[in-house]
């Protein structure tokens, strides 16, 4: 536990103590929009409006479109993507496909046979009782009474009364090949495709609305991932290795198309007229004006899922909960979603409520070969505004520390990052040496730091300094085993943990250190520790099982603690001996009685939670996979998040909008690092013009005056004082 905390222990216990009440009454909020994870109390910083994967897009207009995905997301725009706010969908299964008959009603499939019915466009959704526990990946509704969903070992389950029952379909002859899409031009005519690998290919249809479901001929050769049908008799279907097959009787008989601008798998396909067509592959866009016979890359932008509900405008989602649109068939796309990076982040520190600092390691899933680039992200309002503070190719970025607001650092190999101004810059200091390799590090102060590894034989290295690294010592072969994390509850009390349920402790600022005993752990890896006090610590392990340790007589003696079944568990944070928060493989527990219990919390989100911190009584933060940013927000989300669309990369726009109209430096692996601080996240044009047409940047500009009315009526609420701190970025107002 940092010294930081010291003063302010009973606020955050009883903050946190509340924290861990209201995530454990996690459930849907139709307040939710796309701030907060899935059916999740926390809320999503990076990416923006949200990071979990879209697998499903349905467009009733050019207007409104309900988007679902991973941990039950579901993410709904009525103005054509201006703004977004999440459903409340009452699920944390994933989400597969969705289909829109009409502006408001929808329907959503997902897995265990899950299907979802909302009547005001997205908004709240209510579960239907599908008859099937199996797996459902694709829906079609040609109507608000009709629907036909598909999934796994062939099931087909359909309704004729808006979902009020649903039943079984039978192919004939009868199939186990999984049913990846359907597409029903009228309430009778339908087209179902499946198959991948290991699993053949197959393409059904029906002509009497599911009475009778018949096999196509010839039978596909590769598995089939999804299918349009612009009328009852001409379907378009698409899937793996470049395939791509046209029937014009409904689904009878199939010729095989010669997309020859892409020879990977096609995965998703939508067809506002019987001649024109975009797909997406991972090389990019490719579209058809003539039905299929000719095709031609449209743009590099790649997806998931696409719909398009004319023949000029088409949204596109997919990885990173990316969202992207275009007007004008699919030349240029638009991103309608934002995220600072998409790395693995894998620890968070926060020095106050207001300002923390998070490390980025691509290297973190891949041990092997590299270097890996590595960031850091910082942001000073709370997690409204992250901006990259320091970035390099040379990767190493391992852990961080940081005892104030202005001073922070980081582990980086045999080497010391700094920063003294608040990461305005940034100073790599080498300890001298190559013999050892550096992974944990805590700093109680400015100038007394502990930082541990590895020597080259593996054994414990601990590096400690009393003058901020104008000088340091190294204790080499501590203890038998690679150190992977330190925690100092203060300057002269540490504990480290690492491999094969290794800990080291000191009670003298480091001058000695010795083993301690932890039953049952010999063989698992204590990924991470923190200790709230100078006796009492928690520990987590990565192995099997993943466990929680905790010591009360300062690490002498480890215990192993009670928790539900989990996934792996990587880091902890506690406020006192009795409250603490664990981030996991999708999971974050906590306990308010010392360990005696865990909770498993809703994280609303699958990717992998690595670091978390809580820096005051009810503000915490967790990072993760895929540019992962979570927090528990001090108070209710707003019910919006307004995004002006950003071009794409790729191809490049006529004016490409950058944060604030101003194209940042390009990063260098040097040793020092120096980056501005920008206090807004809008995006504006850049001087050289902007890519939006007229119209679109007038919606922007409504959108944008209605946001600050928004704002401006709420600041009472939100500052009490005269004096009002902060602006207003990409995600919620601080």
């Amino acid at each position: 536990m940092r010294s930081r905390r010291v003063s302010r222990k009973p606020l955050l216990a009883a903050g946190l103590c509340l924290a861990l009440a209201l995530v454990g009454q996690a459930g849907p909020s139709s307040a939710a929009a796309a701030i907060p994870t899935g059916t999740g109390s926390w809320v999503w910083q990076n990416p923006l409006p949200q990071g979990n994967p879209l697998s499903g897009l349905s467009c009733a207009d050019i207007s409104h479109c309900v988007l679902v995905g991973e941990s039950g997301t579901t993410l709904i725009t009525i103005d054509g993507g201006l703004s977004w706010s999440s459903g409340a969908s009452g699920t944390a299964r994933n989400l597969m496909g969705v289909s829109c008959p009409s502006a408001v009603i929808c329907f959503g499939v997902g897995d265990a046979g899950v299907i979802l019915r909302s009547a005001d466009g997205g908004l709240t959704w209510s579960t239907q009782v599908s008859g099937t526990a199996n797996a459902l990946s694709g829906i079609s509704c040609p109507n608000p009474a009709t629907c036909f969903a598909v999934g796994a070992s062939g099931t087909i389950q359909a309704t004729t009364n808006g979902g009020a029952t649903w039943s079984a379909q039978v192919v004939s002859p009868n199939t186990s090949t999984p049913l990846n899409a359907i597409s029903c031009a009228t309430s009778t005519a339908c087209v179902a495709v499946g198959g991948g690998t290991n699993a053949g290919a197959i393409a059904v249809f029906t002509t009497d609305g599911g009475v009778h479901w018949s096999a196509g001929s010839p039978t596909p050769v590769n598995g089939l991932l999804s299918v349009s049908c612009p009328s009852a008799t001409v379907c378009l279907a698409v899937g793996e290795w470049g395939t791509a097959l046209k029937t014009t009787d409904g689904g009878a008989n199939w010729v095989t198309l010669q997309p020859n601008v892409v020879q990977s798998a096609i995965t998703g396909i939508s067809c506002p007229t019987t001649v024109t067509c975009l797909a997406l592959a991972p090389g990019g866009t490719i579209a058809t004006t003539d039905g299929g016979t000719t095709w031609v890359t449209r743009s590099t932008s790649t997806s998931w899922a696409i719909a398009c509900p004319s023949v000029t405008t088409c949204y596109s989602a997919g990885l990173y909960g990316a969202i992207a649109t275009t007007t004008d068939g699919g030349n240029s796309w638009f991103s309608l979603s934002y995220t600072v990076t998409t790395e693995p982040l894998i620890r968070v520190k926060c020095p106050s409520v207001s300002t923390c600092f998070v490390v980025g390691n691509e290297g973190f899933y891949h041990r092997n070969g590299g270097p890996y680039p590595s960031v850091i992200l910082g942001t000073r309002d709370g997690g409204g505004t992250w901006l990259k503070r320091y970035e390099t190719s040379a990767g190493g970025l391992y852990d961080i520390s940081c005892p104030n607001v202005s001073t922070c650092f980081l582990t980086v190999g045999d080497s010391i990052l700094s920063t003294s101004d608040g990461g305005s810059n940034w100073s790599q200091k080498s300890l001298g040496a190559t013999t050892f390799s550096l992974g944990g590090i805590d700093c109680p102060t400015t100038t007394v730091c502990f930082a541990v590894g590895s020597m080259q034989d593996s054994s414990a290295a601990v590096v400690y300094t009393t003058n901020g690294w104008v000088t340091w010592t190294l204790k080499a072969s501590a203890g038998p085993n690679y150190l992977s994390r330190i925690s100092c509850a203060s300057i002269t009390t540490c504990v480290a943990v690492g491999y094969a349920g290794s800990t080291l402790r000191t009670t003298d600022g480091g001058v000695t250190w010795s083993a301690s005993t932890a039953p049952t752990v010999a063989t698992q890896q204590l990924w991470a520790v923190d200790c709230p006090s100078a006796t009492a610590c928690f520990a987590v392990a990565n192995g099997n099982p993943n466990q929680i340790f905790a010591t009360t007589d300062g690490g002498a003696t480890w215990l192993p603690q009670s928790s539900p079944p989990t996934n792996l568990l990587w880091d902890l944070d506690c406020a006192t001996p009795t409250t603490c928060l664990i981030a996991g493989r999708g999971q974050i527990l906590g306990t308010t009685n010392g360990g005696a219990n865990w909770s498993l919390q809703n994280a609303g989100t699958n990717n992998d939670l690595v670091g978390i911190d809580c820096p005051g009584s009810t503000a915490c933060f967790a990072v993760g996979y895929s540019g992962t940013i979570l927090a528990l927000p001090t108070g209710p989300p707003p019910p919006w998040w307004t995004q002006p669309a950003q071009p794409l990369a790729v191809p490049a726009p006529p004016g490409p909008w950058y944060l604030n109209g101003v194209k940042p430096p390009t990063a260098t692996p040097a040793s020092t690092h120096a980056a501005p601080w920008t206090q807004s996240t809008h995006l504006t044009p850049s001087p050289s013009g902007s890519p939006l047409p007229a119209p679109t940047q007038a919606k922007v500009s409504r959108a944008l005056a209605s946001l600050v009315e928004q704002i401006a009526s709420a600041l009472p609420s939100l500052f009490p004082s005269p004096a009002v701190r902060g602006t207003v970025g990409l995600g919620r107002p601080d």
